[in-house]
């Protein structure tokens, strides 16, 4: 906000999908997503991720590793919404570790990372999120979380513009902004 006082800085939380289409709709400039799907965009990663499985700290599986994928098919889920790079991204990990996706027990579909960790941590069922989402209440031990053998569900988050269009000078110092913060995010992730 220093270099642009008169700028109002928005930030709206949303699925992937929502993003593109705010982008492309030139409602916004920039966005950021885990995986770009819509055709006219330009992606710039600068920040990886994991997703995590968590539970409630009292789930049999919680603090376990090399668990089997077929011992999550008993658990309920809890997901995102559809139009979720999460959603997306969970599904095709447990499917590429062998699960059929098709036997999950989905037990609710929530429009907000925040309101699917609140229902894992009040019992309601379990989840992949990210780990920038989870890293703190595992620690603090108000999640569990299960290791899943053969799951790999990582992503790369990019900033996304459309393609070939120069930015603003407002949006171009955002843009530079989170780049700059690429290698700190990178050293993050990996602690």
């Amino acid at each position: 906000r220093g270099a642009h006082p008169d700028i109002e800085p928005m930030l709206e939380v949303t699925d992937s999908a929502r993003v593109e289409e705010m982008v492309i709709c030139e409602a916004v400039e920039v966005g950021s997503v885990g995986a770009v799907h819509a055709e006219g965009l330009e992606a710039t990663p600068y920040c990886p991720d994991t997703l995590k499985v968590v539970c409630h700290p009292a789930h049999p599986l919680a603090g376990k590793k090399g668990v089997k994928p077929a011992a999550l098919i008993k658990d309920k889920f809890i997901l995102r919404e559809e139009g979720s790079g999460t959603r997306r991204l969970m599904l095709s990990a447990l499917s590429g570790a062998g699960l059929d996706v098709s036997r999950l027990t989905v037990e609710m579909e929530l429009g907000s990372t925040g309101s699917v960790i609140s229902s894992v941590e009040a019992g309601a069922g379990i989840s992949i999120v990210s780990q920038w989402a989870v890293n703190g209440p595992i620690a603090e031990g108000a999640l569990g979380e299960i290791r899943v053998a053969g799951l790999k569900a990582t992503r790369q988050f990019s900033l996304i513009r459309i393609a070939g269009r120069d930015l603003s000078p407002q949006a171009a110092s955002l843009f530079s902004f989170i780049l700059e913060k690429k290698a700190f995010l990178k050293k993050r992730a990996a602690a």
